[in-house]
């Protein structure tokens, strides 16, 4: 018996080094944060690095580990342990053993749509998984989820009420509750006085930027970036125009985080726009994009999660649905919902009156108008829920029972 197991973990050694994937992995391994800490058990693991601070005012009075899934940080006592036990090297192991040792009541992750989240109950059946929504989600994404067999999660909090039938078709759910934008749901309205500008939510720009779709049989296809940014070229000269029509300032909301990268950003919307037809903002450089949708007049939006987040805050948006055209049915900001695609300050078409007549509602609509036509999404497609009370309440009553 400990002669296979010898020949299974050598076996997994050679498979490391000598694949393509294992090779990329000693790259991964090669590069990152290495530390000897020794583990003890602890009230909450937080399952993925990325966004975990965006948990930790939540978790004041808890302890917790942060279980970080892409090997930017590796903790070589639970490493050495798996080769003295001669287990294979692998994340699933590697996740095993970490949360064999934290024992932890509550798993939580801000990445919904990691299949792998969702086998943890497998590993740690007495913890309490949490999965919180932290973007748009579209078909592909659930498609891939259903390849894997026995998904299942205690908590799932979600955007809005129409996106909890794609969760529930993919994973077994005890509990799914709209909680909006947990960012969202966190920051303060500015109060600072509106600017006679409109805003555009930038998706990035064709050198930055790379898309996949993935077919019915999950394989990944790159969109070129000519037709992923089609609706970009088609719609913002008609922006242009009805701002200088108005005498309303353009502004861009930048979206590439890498501040040398960002400049290409700006290179890209100048060739659109002209060089001194608009403001642009990099991203998070002073102002952020929820900040700049609070202080101007009307925020335009093709296909980001900012646009269903706008709705939830109060400002003024008009979503022009476009990118769907170009890539697939999922991708609006209305699915899976069952609206027009065509309302009061939202459309799926591009001429100049179309653009014209949805810009002039979000800007001169009253607010009782606005409010109304407002309810055909809120809490349908997206809630809101100031600093995550309900979210909040979970965790505490969860870590109380224990």
């Amino acid at each position: 018996m400990i002669f296979k197991k010898i020949y299974k973990f050598l076996q997994s050694i050679a498979k490391f080094f000598f694949s393509k994937k294992g090779i990329l992995k000693l790259k991964s391994f090669l590069l990152a944060n290495k530390k000897f800490k020794r583990l003890k058990k602890v009230d909450v693991v937080i399952y993925d690095s990325s966004n975990k601070d965006i948990f930790l005012p939540y978790l004041k009075e808890a302890t917790y580990e942060i279980l970080d899934t892409r090997m930017k940080e590796i903790n070589l006592n639970i490493l050495f342990k798996l080769l003295f036990n001669l287990e294979t090297l692998n994340m699933k192991n590697y996740t095993s053993e970490f949360l064999k040792i934290c024992k932890p009541k509550i798993i939580l992750t801000f990445t919904d749509n990691n299949p792998n989240f969702y086998l943890l109950k497998q590993l740690s059946p007495n913890s309490k998984t949490i999965s919180v929504q932290n973007g748009m989600r579209t078909k592909d994404i659930f498609m891939k989820m259903k390849k894997y067999k026995n998904l299942e999660v205690d908590y799932i909090f979600t955007f809005g009420d129409a996106i909890q039938e794609k969760f529930k078709s993919a994973i077994t759910i005890k509990n799914i509750i709209s909680l909006g934008s947990f960012k969202n749901n966190m920051i303060t309205k500015s109060q600072n006085k509106k600017r006679n500008s409109i805003a555009f939510i930038s998706t990035g720009c064709p050198t930055l930027f790379k898309f996949y779709t993935i077919d019915e049989s999950t394989n990944k296809k790159l969109v070129p970036s000519k037709v992923f940014f089609q609706p970009e070229y088609n719609l913002l000269p008609k922006i242009l125009k009805y701002c200088e029509t108005n005498n309303k300032k353009l502004e861009i909301a930048g979206r590439v985080r890498d501040k040398k990268k960002s400049y290409e950003e700006y290179e890209w919307y100048k060739e659109i726009l002209g060089e001194k037809n608009f403001k642009f903002f990099e991203f998070g450089k002073k102002y952020s994009a929820y900040q700049i949708s609070d202080e101007v007049e009307a925020i335009v939006n093709i296909y980001s999660a900012f646009g269903l987040e706008a709705v939830a805050r109060g400002p003024r948006i008009a979503f022009f649905h476009l990118r769907h055209k170009v890539l697939s049915e999922s991708y609006h900001c209305f699915w899976p919902g069952k609206i027009n695609l065509k309302g009061d300050f939202w459309t799926d078409e591009i001429s100049q009156n179309e653009v014209e007549r949805v810009l002039d509602y979000c800007i001169n609509a009253s607010d009782t108008e606005w409010n109304n036509s407002s309810k055909k999404i809120i809490p349908y497609l997206i809630s809101f829920n100031a600093d995550n009370q309900i979210f909040s309440d979970t965790i505490k009553k969860i870590l109380n029972k224990y």
